[in-house]
């Protein structure tokens, strides 16, 4: 952004560009990359995820350089619907301000509250060795029986036609994210 004369206007870096710009090793920390899991606490379908949060995330990464989505995942629950959605992604170095502008980078694209970022030694290391929250949005899961009313109720009413009408009345204060269809 330009002043009215032309000249540039300063600003404070964000997290991740001082992450970035700054030498990891400066304070001693290893520039190895680092495996670290956003665990999202988000029911969505493998498309949604990557969307929503895979794609945004890896080009804001990849924007300051400090590291890139290398994988995902959705976990299904017993019922056979998601139960909460992973990001794989390696990170420059192990640097706590590399992480921290992950964290903040998830929060912009509205994480969900109660999610973590869950930082691994290595590939084949089960537990991890640091867990952070993050999250700031809320979230509300909707379940609508779609395979146990008489057939007339499903050839006259249209799943889809409910969420436009959600869609619509969130209008700017809520964002529809995804839906899974169970089969009859």
């Amino acid at each position: 952004m330009a002043q009215p004369n032309g000249k540039p206007i300063e600003s404070d870096p964000t997290p991740a560009e001082e992450a970035a710009s700054n030498d990891a090793s400066a304070d001693g920390a290893s520039g190895a990359e680092v495996l670290v899991v956003a665990r999202l606490n988000a029911r969505l379908q493998p498309l949604d995820r990557y969307e929503h949060f895979e794609k945004p995330l890896d080009a804001l990464l990849g924007a300051t350089e400090i590291g890139e989505v290398v994988g995902g995942g959705t976990m299904l629950a017993e019922d056979g619907g998601a139960a909460f959605c992973e990001i794989e992604v390696a990170l420059a170095g192990d640097d706590a301000r590399f992480r921290t502008a992950l964290t903040e980078a998830l929060d912009q694209l509205g994480a969900p509250k109660g999610s973590k970022l869950l930082v691994y030694a290595d590939d084949s290391a089960e537990d991890p060795v640091d867990e952070t929250s993050l999250g700031v949005r809320e979230g509300l899961a909707l379940f609508v029986n779609g395979v146990d009313l008489p057939d007339e109720v499903y050839a006259s009413h249209d799943i889809d036609d409910v969420i436009d009408e959600i869609e619509s009345r969130l209008g700017e204060t809520g964002k529809y994210l995804s839906h899974a269809v169970q089969e009859r």
